[in-house]
């Protein structure tokens, strides 16, 4: 792996090895599904965020509309998107 600042599984795996550093193995020899599935967290909390508060306001379909859209913009741009770089799908474009 990169050693870059501007690398996330970088510093995810850094933290791994302060942890344990058989999770840190366990880290880089699994990262790119590993931060396939933080990103998808990720978006998940985001859909839970944007339906919770826009329940209130909104009706259903609009809610699940902008909650479904938020989410998958951001893992299309977290993972294929302009900044999969920062996780190591893609090189950065210079």
């Amino acid at each position: 792996m990169r050693n870059d600042f501007k690398y996330m599984p970088f510093h995810i795996s850094k933290l791994a090895y302060k942890l344990n550093p058989k999770i840190g193995k366990l880290y880089d020899s699994l990262w790119n599904p590993i931060n396939y599935a933080i990103v998808g967290g990720i978006g998940v909390l985001i859909n839970y965020l944007f339906w919770f508060f826009l329940q209130m306001s909104f009706p259903w379909w609009i809610t699940n509309a902008f909650a479904i859209g938020s989410a998958w913009l951001f893992n299309w741009s977290m993972s294929v998107g302009p900044f999969g770089w920062l996780w190591g799908f893609r090189e950065r474009k210079k």
